[in-house]
């Protein structure tokens, strides 16, 4: 059985999310207003607006042969953590009133550092907030 190195595993996951940063800019037209922030308890991804709402994007890789959908990238566990990461988050947000917020998730299906498939599941797990 073929297992990536941590160093590889580094760089996929880097280059997934400077795809999926570019693909929500570019593509969606979303402003990104944090990437890769961190705190003790963890990190998210990607958070940007989508016109009035708050999108907290969780960005996974897959290689093509595992490439599934989202119940088998982001688990209740990991969904949960996320939920937690943004409500710390949002006590930094400035603006006079609170956004609308939603969890999307962005799975990419990637051969040789390169991505060949893009699935964007938005409200992936909004039931969990």
């Amino acid at each position: 059985m073929f297992t990536k190195t941590n160093d590889s595993r580094h760089e996929t996951g880097q280059r997934a999310e400077t795809f999926a940063a570019q693909y929500v800019e570019r593509t969606l037209g979303w402003k990104i207003w944090k990437r890769n922030w961190r705190c003790k308890r963890g990190e998210l991804d990607i958070v940007c607006l989508d016109r009035e709402t708050l999108v907290f994007v969780e960005v996974r890789a897959r290689s093509t042969d595992r490439f599934g959908d989202v119940r088998g990238a982001v688990d209740v566990r990991k969904a949960r953590k996320i939920v937690r990461l943004a409500t710390l988050l949002l006590q930094q947000w400035e603006a006079t009133t609170t956004p609308s917020i939603r969890f999307d998730v962005i799975l990419l299906a990637m051969c040789d550092l390169q991505v060949v498939k893009v699935h964007h599941v938005r409200g992936a797990f909004d039931a969990l907030t």
